[in-house]
C-alpha cells in the first residue's frame, strides 16, 4: 500500500500592509512611553540629588563655628588674620567640602561610602582595607571637583595635586578616612587631620586600629597652639569639630569600640 503525502489545505498568510503599519505604530507608541518613563525617572533622580546637595550645603554653611564668633566691633582688627589661624579655617572648610562629597556620593550609591563598596562596582573597599586613602577620594572626584581640598594648608609635608588622574596618591592627601563611618551614627569619624600619635609615637601610613583605651594625641606638625595641639575632625553627620587631644580621646570613646582609620 502506497502512502500518499498529506497536503494541508491551510495557506501561509502574510501580514497585510495595514497590519504591518499598525504593528509599527504600536511599537513606536510603546517606545515613546518607555522613553518618557525613563526620562521622568532620571529627572526625578537629578532633582533629588540637587535638593539633597543644596540641603546639605545649607546645613553646613549654617553650622556655628568658633571662627565666626567675632563681634562686628572687632572686624577691623581682624582683617589681617594670622597665618596659623587662616590655615586652620581653611582646613575646616576643606573637611566640610570632603564631608559634603561623601554624603552626595553615598546618596547616589545605595547610601554607602566608597570604602563600603567593592572596586568592581565603582567603590574603593579593597584599597581602603589596606589603608590606602587615595582611591577613596579618586572615586569621588566628581563630587570633590578639585584635589586641592585634600591638603591642609598647615601640612608642610604634602602638596596638592593638580588632578585626580596622573600622579595622584597618598602624598597629596592630608586627611585620614574612617572606614567605620556611618551616617546612621552621626558621631562616627569620617575624615580629619592625620597628624596623630598613639602613646606619643606618630602614626604611620596604612591602616590604623584605634580603640577607646588607646592614648591618642595630636602632634605639633599642624595646628599647634600655646595651650596645646589641636586638630580638625569631620564627622558622619557632616559637621567639623576642632578638637584638643583630650577631646579627641573623648570622641573616640563616643564613636565606637574600634575605629579603623586609613592614614595617608
Amino acid at each position: 500500500m502506497i502512502m500518499k503525502p498529506r497536503i494541508s489545505n491551510q495557506k501561509n498568510q502574510a501580514l497585510t500592509i495595514t497590519e504591518v503599519l499598525v504593528s509599527v505604530v504600536v511599537v513606536l507608541v510603546l517606545a515613546g512611553i518607555a522613553y518618557l518613563i525613563f526620562h521622568h525617572a532620571k529627572s526625578a533622580r537629578e532633582n533629588v540629588r540637587h535638593n539633597r546637595s543644596s540641603e546639605i550645603q545649607n546645613a553646613l554653611q549654617n553650622q556655628p563655628s568658633e571662627n565666626q564668633n567675632v563681634s562686628q566691633n572687632q572686624s577691623s582688627e581682624n582683617q589681617n588674620v594670622p597665618q596659623s589661624q587662616s590655615s586652620e579655617i581653611q582646613c575646616v572648610n576643606n573637611l566640610k567640602q570632603i564631608g559634603l562629597a561623601f554624603r552626595i556620593w553615598e546618596g547616589d550609591n545605595r547610601d554607602k561610602y566608597p570604602m563600603q563598596i567593592s572596586a568592581r562596582w565603582g567603590g574603593a573597599m579593597e584599597p581602603a582595607a589596606q589603608g590606602n586613602v587615595a582611591p577613596i577620594f579618586r572615586v569621588m572626584s566628581n563630587e570633590l571637583s578639585t584635589p586641592k581640598v585634600l591638603v591642609c594648608p598647615a601640612d608642610a609635608d604634602r602638596s596638592p595635586a593638580n588632578r585626580f588622574t596622573t600622579g595622584f596618591d597618598n602624598s597629596h592627601v592630608s586627611y585620614f578616612v574612617g572606614l567605620d563611618a556611618n551616617d546612621r551614627f552621626p558621631q562616627t569619624l569620617l575624615s580629619g587631620d592625620a597628624n596623630m600619635a598613639v602613646d606619643d609615637v606618630p602614626v604611620k601610613t596604612g591602616l590604623l586600629h584605634l580603640s577607646a583605651p588607646d592614648s591618642v594625641t595630636w602632634t605639633s606638625a599642624r595646628h599647634a597652639k600655646e595651650q596645646g595641639n589641636v586638630g580638625n575632625i569631620g564627622l558622619a553627620d557632616g559637621s567639623v569639630q576642632t578638637a584638643s587631644s583630650s577631646f579627641l580621646q573623648q570622641m573616640l570613646r563616643q564613636s565606637g569600640a574600634t575605629n579603623r582609620l586609613a592614614i595617608p
